[in-house]
């Protein structure tokens, strides 16, 4: 539970995450530490959850769920005006499910290795 918890926090953070330019005391941009951090989120973001935005009210999941893991769930993803919850599990047949939850309700529940959601 803490590493889930811990790769969402990681994700939230790196996409807040600018490329800033600003100086610091040595008059050196210090964007390339910034730069660096977003990777992580990118191997969160687009390795396990597979996220790629297809346009500007809709993406696509491409879950790879590691085998040990019955699921994964990334919280408070702010796309198109909301706050979305994004889980992606195991049922009792192996097959991996995706469920899009919005103020704790889910708002779609799919099966298959590419989903796209349109809000």
């Amino acid at each position: 539970m803490k590493t889930r918890r811990l790769l969402s926090t990681i994700l939230l953070l790196s996409t807040l995450t600018c490329l800033s330019a600003r100086a610091d005391d040595t008059d050196r941009p210090y964007w390339a530490l910034n730069a660096e951090s977003a990777l992580y989120a990118r191997i969160i973001t687009e390795g396990l959850f597979g996220i790629r935005p297809t346009g500007l009210h809709s993406f696509t999941v491409s879950p790879r769920l590691p085998k040990a893991w019955p699921e994964m769930t990334l919280r408070h993803i702010r796309i198109c005006g909301g706050d979305f919850d994004l889980r992606v599990y195991r049922d009792q047949k192996q097959r991996v499910h995706v469920q899009l939850i919005q103020d704790g309700k889910v708002v779609k529940d799919a099966m298959g290795s590419t989903l796209t959601f349109i809000i």
